[in-house]
């Protein structure tokens, strides 16, 4: 509306096109729309992914467990097979937190 107020107050001053004005005011109302809508879509398909990496390992973890539990028992007894399960767990909390922080409007 201000910028309305200020495209008629100088078109009344200066003179000028009106329509031409208000055309573009129109066009340009309708692009930032346009942009807010699609940043939204973006941010929402990002924090989807981040959802989706979080919770795969688990549950590719929870289902190894329930139809094979000796393979990630053997894992888990195993020194270097823990310290590969601990850190595929950290990686997936660190690419999570950097995917919702990027997420983040």
């Amino acid at each position: 509306m201000t910028l309305l107020s200020s495209a008629v107050t100088i078109n009344s001053r200066y003179g000028g096109k009106m329509d031409m004005v208000l055309s573009n005011i129109a066009t340009s109302i309708r692009e930032y729309d346009r942009a807010q809508r699609e940043l939204i879509a973006m941010t929402s398909e990002t924090r989807l992914s981040a959802l989706i990496l979080a919770a795969l390992p688990i549950l590719i973890a929870l289902m190894l467990g329930i139809t094979n539990p000796s393979y990630i028992r053997g894992m888990w007894l195993d020194e270097g097979g823990r310290w590969m399960l601990i850190a595929a767990f950290s990686l997936d909390v660190a690419g999570t937190a950097i995917l919702l922080r990027m997420a983040r409007v």
